[in-house]
């Protein structure tokens, strides 16, 4: 109840009884104690009913806007998902929920929620049987794109839960750079562009239906985190730098660097996440938020643990923006934070305040350049 007074407080606060911008985030956390199972939040995924789903250190969770509720399976019963730790979560175009866990494989929830099934049934020897499952993703086909750690990648038929999947070979260019994947994302041309420990990966359907590598690019690279930016332009995040691809074009350009020099060094990009009002924010494993606004101005958004409404922590491990726009933020350790729509309209006034600064126009250095 104190959090969301002071929540309400805050929303009504003249935007004029502030003395200069930037305008400071307010983030409303939940725990623990608001009935989450865990409160180490892997990733986020919202589906056409509203509710967000919440893949967390101990289970999978649902959030109705009111309360949270921890998922095992289908209401019908029958399966389960297998193994604690929820690595991953997507909702596809047909609105199933599909969960991949630490040493569970892959399963998936059809949309009226009734039933679940495993990818790889009971079959032991099946490559994603016991796989640990950290990125899931859907192409323009609805076919699903599975990224385990240490197994490869796979190719999901939507239907029939046949997976067809490829490891790294360094003979063969036309296999993945490494077999751990980290992020996936399908793009509106039909491609499927993969994060690995070791690159990221252009990736197409053979004739088979088996994944195949079309391009190679960043070699020797982290790749933690893909997004698709409202302007069709593919944002990659790795350790302490991120680059821009043109991924809109039917051809593809070389990824171009883009340096901010208050982006730590040692900062791991986790997540992208692009606001209603145009500015995207940058989400990392240890040094918090950035959000860079559509005139190229920067926030730095500190921890400031114990502050009402300030980011309780540095490391974050995914951001989401859910269809009433507000976003979503999983951390390590802090819970689920929530930043509200419209909070960019008010201020909350209080002696110690957030850390945040702004840099000047022009501060991205060969990209999204101010003039």
């Amino acid at each position: 109840m104190k959090r969301h007074l002071l929540v309400v407080a805050a929303l009504l606060l003249p935007l004029s009884a502030v003395a200069a911008p930037p305008v400071r985030p307010l983030f409303e956390r939940y725990g623990v104690e608001d009935g989450l199972p865990s409160s180490w939040i892997n990733q986020i995924a919202q589906d056409r009913t509203g509710y967000l789903w919440l893949a967390t250190a101990d289970g999978l969770a649902r959030y109705d806007g009111v309360e949270f509720t921890s998922v095992r399976g289908g209401r019908d019963g029958g399966a389960e998902i297998v193994g604690t730790a929820i690595e991953s979560v997507l909702i596809d175009s047909a609105d199933r929920l599909w969960v991949g866990s630490e040493g569970g494989g892959l399963a998936v929830l059809d949309a009226d929620r009734r039933n679940l099934r495993r990818v790889a049934g009971d079959d032991p020897a099946h490559a994603l049987f016991d796989a640990d499952v950290w990125a899931l993703g859907e192409d323009r086909a609805g076919a699903i794109w599975v990224g385990a750690y240490d197994s490869g990648l796979h190719r999901v038929d939507p239907v029939t839960l046949e997976a067809l999947g490829t490891r790294h070979d360094p003979a063969d260019p036309g296999t993945p750079s490494s077999n751990h994947i980290l992020t996936i994302v399908g793009d509106a041309r039909g491609r499927v562009w993969v994060g690995t420990s070791a690159g990221l990966d252009l990736v197409e359907a053979g004739a088979s239906g088996k994944p195949v590598i079309a391009r190679r690019m960043l070699a020797g690279e982290f790749i933690a985190s893909l997004s698709l930016a409202p302007d069709g332009q593919l944002m990659v995040g790795g350790r302490g730098k991120m680059w821009r691809l043109r991924a809109s074009l039917d051809s593809v350009d070389t990824p171009e660097r883009m340096q901010h020099p208050q982006l730590p060094a040692d900062a791991q990009i986790q997540s992208f996440v692009h606001d209603e009002a145009g500015a995207t924010w940058i989400l990392t494993r240890q040094s918090g938020a950035l959000r860079i606004d559509g005139a190229g101005r920067t926030q730095v958004i500190a921890a400031q643990p114990g502050l009402p409404l300030a980011l309780p922590t540095r490391q974050l491990l995914f951001g989401y923006r859910d269809r009433e726009n507000s976003i979503w933020i999983g951390t390590y350790g802090s819970g689920l934070l929530q930043v509200r729509a419209g909070w960019r309209n008010f201020a909350l006034l209080r002696e110690d305040s957030i850390d945040a600064r702004s840099s000047e126009p022009g501060s991205w250095v060969g990209a999204a350049r101010c003039p």
